[in-house]
């Protein structure tokens, strides 16, 4: 992305496997000359106040069972551009709460990016599409629907 457009990039969380992840994310960073500020895990209260801050929350991973940041970020009428896998695929509604990428290319993430960023008012309905649509993700309906597919594959 330009520099003009760039967002300022804050990274919460930690490393899963490799500790020496952050480290390499910060010196590309740099290389790139992206504002990035790197926060590491943070406590609940926290990263709900980091969430709710944000123009646009990206979950750009490899594979996600459920999706729940992509879910918190909808509950907060934040609008998500995350990769089309496992959870997420359930947890954004392409081109209705958010983008679903099937690309790890990153200029097609700073270009989907930039235009959310470029549309403050579609920006607006994305997250308020988001939101209601994670009003429905209730762990009660996700226990009943994981009973429902239970009761399908077992004989009568």
């Amino acid at each position: 992305m330009p520099a003009d457009q760039r967002p300022a990039l804050v990274v919460a969380g930690g490393p899963t496997a490799d500790e020496t992840y952050p480290e390499q994310l910060r010196a590309l960073a740099q290389e790139q000359g992206v504002d990035a500020r790197f926060v590491g895990p943070q406590p609940r209260p926290a990263l709900a106040a980091l969430i709710r801050g944000a123009r646009a929350l990206l979950v750009p991973s490899h594979s996600e069972t459920y999706g729940l940041v992509a879910l918190e970020a909808a509950a907060s009428g934040v609008p998500v551009i995350a990769a089309a896998v496992g959870g997420l695929r359930e947890a954004v509604v392409d081109g209705v709460t958010g983008v679903l990428l099937d690309t790890r290319d990153p200029q097609d993430w700073a270009a989907t990016v930039s235009e959310l960023l470029a549309a403050p008012a579609r920006a607006a309905r994305v997250g308020e599409a988001a939101r209601e649509h994670a009003l429905h993700h209730t762990w009660a309906r996700t226990a009943e629907r994981v009973v429902d597919a239970y009761r399908t594959q077992l004989p009568r």
